[in-house]
């Protein structure tokens, strides 16, 4: 936030909902997605944690039945502003676009496994910081197939 109150950037957080390509079943996955986000069944999954599920659609997150809900409306300027610093941001990892990549980055706890490594363990820096590079590369590896 600036001095002025205006919200100058922010840095988002996303999570994949699941790599269809690494499934027996790719095409019933990709189903399932479809219809996980077809409007009326999204916005009711949203309703269910309100305010902590915000929209990952525009056309949920422009919609009049998203807001008709007594918690959202309860936080709607907080929900708005947090839309707006999802407008503005960057999400981790994806600062030249989306890629399923990123989510290796925030989802597989390897920075952290590395980070706890060192620190508990007393491993080399170098030594922890390989094993989490091979670590992310394969799982970038496998989210990029």
């Amino acid at each position: 936030m600036g001095p002025d109150g205006e919200n100058l950037g922010a840095t988002t957080f996303v999570i994949g909902l699941m790599g269809w390509n690494q499934t027996k079943y790719p095409e019933t996955v990709y189903d399932f997605i479809k219809f996980h986000f077809e409007k009326e069944r999204y916005i009711d999954f949203l309703h269910l944690i309100p305010g902590g599920q915000l929209p990952a659609t525009t056309e949920a997150a422009n919609s009049a039945e998203f807001y008709d809900d007594e918690t959202i409306q309860k936080f709607k300027p907080e929900i708005e502003y947090i839309q707006e610093g999802i407008e503005k941001g960057t999400f981790i990892g994806m600062d030249y676009g989306l890629t399923p990549a990123a989510a290796a980055l925030t989802s597989q706890g390897i920075i952290e496994e590395c980070l706890q490594d060192i620190v508990l363990n007393g491993t080399a820096a170098e030594e922890a910081a390989q094993k989490a590079n091979d670590k992310l590369n394969a799982a970038i590896a496998i989210l990029m197939e």
